[in-house]
C-alpha cells in the first residue's frame, strides 16, 4: 500500500508539472503584457511573471478547478497583485497613498466572503456563460476573451488576432448582440 501511494504521489506531481508547463506556455504572453502595462518596465516583467507562477503553483488545486474564463481572470488578478507588490516595495509608479488604496481594494476583494447562495449563483452563471460561449464562433470567443477576460486594448486585440483595429469595436458589438440573443432563448 505504501508503494501504491508513492506511485500515485509521483503521478500527481508529474501531472501538476505538465499542467503548470502548459499553463505557463499558454498564458506567458498575457502575463508579461499585463506586468509591463502595470509596471511600465519590460525588464522587470519576467520577474513578476515568475513570482506570479510561483503563487499559482502554490494554489494549483484552485487553478485546476477553474474553467478557462475564471482561470484567465485568476491569472490576471495574480499578476496584478504581484505587480502592485513590486511597485509598493520599490515605491515606483504610484504615490504611496495610491499603492495603499489599490492594495486595500485587492484585500477587500479577497476578504469579502461570499455567502453560499452567492457562490451557487456565481457557479451557475459561470456554467451558463460557458454554454453560451461554446455556441459562439471561434472568432467571437477569442474577441470576448481578449476584451473582457484578458482586458486587452483594441490595438492589442488587433495584434493578437490579426484583425484590423478599426473593426474590433464593431466585431465586439456584434458578438455581444449574439450573446444577448442567446441569453434570450
Amino acid at each position: 500500500m505504501d508503494l501504491f501511494s508513492n506511485k500515485t504521489a509521483k503521478s500527481n506531481k508529474k501531472n501538476d508539472e505538465e499542467f503548470m508547463i502548459e499553463l505557463y506556455e499558454s498564458y506567458y504572453p498575457l502575463m508579461k503584457a499585463k506586468a509591463v502595462k502595470l509596471t511600465g518596465d519590460i525588464n522587470v516583467s519576467d520577474d513578476i511573471v515568475q513570482n506570479a507562477i510561483i503563487k499559482l503553483i502554490n494554489n494549483i488545486k484552485t487553478v485546476r478547478n477553474l474553467n478557462f474564463y475564471e482561470r484567465t481572470a485568476y491569472i490576471v488578478h495574480t499578476v496584478k497583485s504581484v505587480s502592485y507588490d513590486y511597485l509598493r516595495r520599490n515605491g515606483l509608479g504610484m504615490e504611496k497613498e495610491e499603492i495603499y488604496e489599490n492594495m486595500q481594494l485587492c484585500k477587500a476583494e479577497e476578504l469579502s466572503a461570499d455567502s453560499p447562495e452567492e457562490i451557487y449563483l456565481k457557479k451557475e452563471q459561470s456554467a451558463e456563460l460557458d454554454t453560451i460561449m461554446s455556441r459562439l464562433s471561434e472568432r467571437d470567443r477569442q474577441l470576448m476573451s481578449c476584451k473582457y477576460f484578458e482586458e486587452m486594448t483594441e490595438s492589442e486585440i488587433s495584434d493578437e488576432l490579426g484583425i484590423p483595429t478599426h473593426y474590433i469595436s464593431t466585431y465586439v458589438f456584434r458578438a455581444k448582440e449574439r450573446i444577448r440573443r442567446l441569453l434570450e432563448e
